[in-house]
């Protein structure tokens, strides 16, 4: 026997009616300002950003706490400092035979850490890696600082002679001169100055190719480097650091042996006010102030009377280390 059921119909909709041609001719539509497309995250600023935002993740911040908004980050760099890098880049540039060449630059202020300029590459949103911090290359002879500050520890002045002639055997390598040129018998100063890679070698071997290793992690290289190790020709800069790491263990040199870490950012503070971050650097004492104030000079020399000669165009007294390498692995590394 078939069963009735009592179905409910809804209710019908209410008649909507529209407006009248006399309010449609009144009424008055809202006007909305024409949105600018943001280029924040490009050209050479955007590594820039990109850097502070990678910072604050490593300071514990989330993703969720940066996109949210509220905070206040100031960060280290410099208006004018960063200005004047990215135009010395774009002035001192090569433009021929370029392919594959990547620039990076990092201005570290000794004693804070802080990093005032930075130059990751030409344009973050086409290149988005960060020549400066996160592209690596071999350091070549901008490394033999750290070899001439373990020599110095052991005594080792800078007066003393050293065979500065090319394709000379030292530990079974054979060590050739940029240029393949010859020196004779020529002081360590000497050797630094003219960036000589048999002395260099030779230093190394006497002090011990650890202690070269070592004391460029105490300067601010990453332990974790790659091509770091006690190698023959550690000396002559195989491992291949951040652009970064080099400006900061260079800044321990110029602070006198103290070592800072480099950061990206000064202070951080919530939408409250309160302070969730603040950079206060703790100063180790990588080398003793005799030891870098040595180191220094001789860097000095290099500005002076050596290879490093250019940067007497800064017309002020200046310290630093020139630096070519072309990988060659040797039997055992």
């Amino acid at each position: 026997m078939p069963i009735a059921r009592r179905i409910s119909l809804p209710a019908p909709l209410p008649r909507i009616s529209g407006i009248t041609p006399a309010q449609k001719a009144a009424a008055i539509f809202p006007t909305f300002a024409k949105q600018r497309a943001t280029y924040r995250w490009g050209g050479t600023n955007g590594y820039l950003l990109d850097a502070v935002r990678r910072a604050l993740l490593a300071h514990g911040f989330t993703e969720d706490d940066i996109n949210r908004g509220g905070l206040r980050i100031v960060s280290t760099f410099d208006r004018v400092a960063q200005n004047a890098a990215v135009q010395a880049v774009h002035d001192t540039a090569p433009t021929t035979h370029v392919r594959g060449l990547r620039i990076g630059l990092v201005a570290v202020q000794p004693g804070t850490g802080k990093v005032v300029a930075m130059y990751g590459g030409p344009d973050f949103l086409t290149q988005p890696l960060n020549n400066a911090t996160q592209a690596v290359g071999q350091a070549g002879s901008t490394f033999k600082p750290f070899a001439l500050a373990a020599g110095l520890e052991q005594g080792v002045g800078l007066d003393t002679q050293w065979n500065g002639n090319s394709g000379v055997t030292i530990d079974g390598y054979r060590v050739n001169n940029y240029g393949d040129e010859s020196w004779g018998s020529i002081s360590l100063l000497q050797g630094t100055e003219h960036s000589v890679n048999s002395v260099y070698v030779a230093l190394s071997q006497q002090v011990g190719y650890d202690k070269v290793v070592d004391a460029a992690v105490r300067a601010g290289v990453p332990s974790t480097t790659p091509g770091l190790s006690a190698v023959r020709s550690v000396a002559l800069g195989v491992a291949s650091p951040h652009v970064i790491d080099i400006a900061d263990a260079y800044a321990t040199f110029a602070n006198r042996g103290q070592q800072v870490d480099p950061t990206v950012i000064t202070s951080v503070t919530g939408a409250n006010g309160g302070v969730l971050f603040e950079w206060n650097p703790t100063p180790r004492q990588a080398f003793t102030s005799d030891v870098a104030d040595t180191v220094n000079y001789a860097l000095e020399k290099v500005i002076t009377n050596g290879t490093g000669f250019r940067a007497q165009a800064l017309g002020r007294p200046a310290a630093g280390k020139t630096g070519t390498t072309i990988r060659v692995r040797l039997p055992g590394e």
